[in-house]
Order: structure tokens, then C-alpha cells, then sequence
């Protein structure tokens, strides 16, 4: 339920952004340090040669991977941080700019899409605010702002949600990364019951096989729920206004209907510069390529699944 003072009036739309605190990085000792002492004292009148000190190239490879990480790392958080401020100045453009070039250097938190989409909504961008709220439910499902803004820009702009069947729904509460290891956990410990009915005591044996059984019921239940629940790499958002679905990959090609920006559409083929496509209500058709977006968020652990991305 969204609340009453959010829906009063548009400039209540955006809430206190949400900053997640950059770690420092580097940080100086507290205390100094005493200077060594000096192990190349002249003491038998015959200064000795210094011991040769070499660095494993395994270690200095290593060594430098890391400090590549911090530095771009550091780079990143520093765009985010400019494009918190810029959005603060009302200069909503600039701050979807440096969030955006945040991204593309390899951050992915869940308050980066939330802020991205703030900013995409001030800069009168429906289409790519809604795909960046749904981004972050997508990391984090119940994101109380991200989901009360989201409710918000639909209402407004009429978009529409091809996942209208309430399992499917109520499933999106709870990320793939929850029910996969619910279920990993599920399955080893129906294992370990297993393995202690068959080593342990015979009067072990009924319980254990009992308990083993219903482990296996409940790693079961969260893969199916797993299956079921939609998948990102399968969906898109419609970016642009007054997007036409064609009933084929053409533009002479008659059409099916238009659709609002901002819609939810499941991908069912994205060879070429057009996207078949089920839309809102179950129809089929052919979108242009360039008036979608993958709901899949950019960095993520299987971003390679993104069907538009380029090979």
C-alpha cells in the first residue's frame, strides 16, 4: 500500500535518496611507526652486502589485480557520488549521466538503479525510470521506496505488466538468490539424514528416512518455485512513448496495437533489430529492438544471459 503524502502530488515522487557509505579504501595508520633498525651496521670494519630480496611474480601479479580493483572501484564511487549531487542541484540530466557511467564501470548496488531511477523520472523519462525500479526489486524485492515510486509512474503513465498470475507475482518478493539456496539446503540435509539412516542404529533408521523425505519435498518446492518464478534474462521494458507492436518484423507490417511506455513484455525471440514479444494481455508481436531494455540488471551475476546483449 503506497502512502497517502506519496501520492499527493508529483514532487513527492522522489524520497530521500539512499546512499550506501563508500569504505575507504586506504587509510592511514593511526600511530607512526618507529624507523627500523639498521641491520647493515658496519660493525667488523667491512660493510656486508644486503641481502637480495625478490618479490614471487605470482604475488606482484596479484598485487597489481588488486590495486587495478581499488582504483576503479574508487573511480565508480566517485561518479555516484557526483551524480547524487548534480540530482540534488536539479540538474537531473547530468546526475543520469554520471549514474550511468557508475554502472558501466562495474558498480551494481541496489540504491545506484533506485537514484538512476529518480533520476530518469525528474528528466521526464517514464519508460527508463520504471525499468530501473523494477532493476532494483530485482536485487532487492521489497524495496519499500523503490516499489512505492514504481506503483506511482504506472499509475501515471497507464503501463502495463505482462506477470499477472498471483504465484508469479508473490514470487517476485523473493529473489532467485533466496530460493536457490533454500532449496541447496533442503537437498543437503536430506542427504545427511540419508547417509545417517543407512550408517546409523536400526532404530534411527525410520526417522531418519522419514526426515530425509521431507527435506526432499522442501528442496523441491523452492526449485519449482525457482522455475516458476519469471526471469529477468526473459523480460524487457518499453523505453520509448507510443511504441507500435507489428505482426511482423517490418514496418509496413500491420499493427497489433500500441503500447504504453513503461510495459513489461516477455521476450520470446531477440534475433535482429526487431524483438518478438508477448505483451500485456497475452498478445503476440513484433517490437523494434531499440524501444526495449532488459530487465536484466547490467553487472549481475549471470548478465550473460541478457538476450540483447551484443555477442
Amino acid at each position: 500500500m503506497i502512502h497517502s503524502t506519496f501520492m499527493q502530488s508529483p514532487q513527492h515522487l522522489v524520497r530521500q535518496l539512499h546512499r550506501p557509505k563508500i569504505m575507504t579504501l586506504y587509510r592511514e595508520s593511526d600511530g607512526g611507526s618507529a624507523s627500523p633498525p639498521d641491520l647493515f651496521s658496519n660493525r667488523s670494519g667491512r660493510e656486508p652486502d644486503p641481502p637480495t630480496r625478490r618479490i614471487s611474480p605470482t604475488i606482484g601479479a596479484g598485487l597489481f589485480v588488486v590495486l587495478a580493483a581499488l582504483l576503479q572501484t574508487t573511480h565508480a564511487g566517485g561518479e555516484f557520488q557526483r551524480g547524487n549531487a548534480a540530482y540534488e542541484s536539479g540538474k537531473f540530466d547530468e546526475a543520469v549521466g554520471e549514474y550511468e557511467a557508475s554502472i558501466r564501470s562495474g558498480m551494481s548496488p541496489v540504491n545506484l538503479f533506485y537514484n538512476l531511477g529518480n533520476a530518469y523520472e525528474r528528466s521526464g523519462q517514464p519508460g527508463r525510470a520504471i525499468l530501473n525500479y523494477r532493476r532494483t526489486l530485482e536485487l532487492m524485492p521489497r524495496h519499500p521506496e523503490a516499489r512505492a515510486n514504481l506503483a506511482f509512474v504506472r499509475t501515471r503513465t497507464g503501463a502495463e505488466d505482462v506477470t499477472t498470475h498471483p504465484v508469479t507475482v508473490r514470487l517476485r518478493l523473493i529473489s532467485s538468490q533466496v530460493l536457490l539456496f533454500c532449496a541447496s539446503a533442503g537437498f543437503w540435509i536430506a542427504a545427511a539424514l540419508g547417509v545417517g539412516a543407512l550408517a546409523g542404529p536400526r532404530r534411527h533408521r525410520v526417522p531418519a528416512m522419514i526426515g530425509a523425505a521431507l527435506a526432499m519435498l522442501f528442496c523441491g518446492g523452492f526449485v519449482a518455485a525457482w522455475w516458476w518464478r519469471p526471469d529477468p534474462a526473459d523480460l524487457a521494458v518499453v523505453v520509448s512513448p507510443k511504441t507500435v507492436v507489428r505482426f511482423a518484423p517490418a514496418e509496413s507490417s500491420k499493427a497489433v496495437g500500441e503500447i504504453p511506455e513503461g510495459s513489461e513484455v516477455r521476450i520470446l525471440d531477440a534475433g535482429g533489430p526487431w524483438t518478438y514479444v508477448e505483451i500485456p494481455g497475452g498478445a503476440r508481436g513484433w517490437i523494434d529492438r531499440s524501444a526495449l531494455e532488459s530487465l536484466l540488471p547490467p553487472n549481475s551475476a549471470n548478465a550473460s544471459a541478457d538476450k540483447f546483449a551484443t555477442p
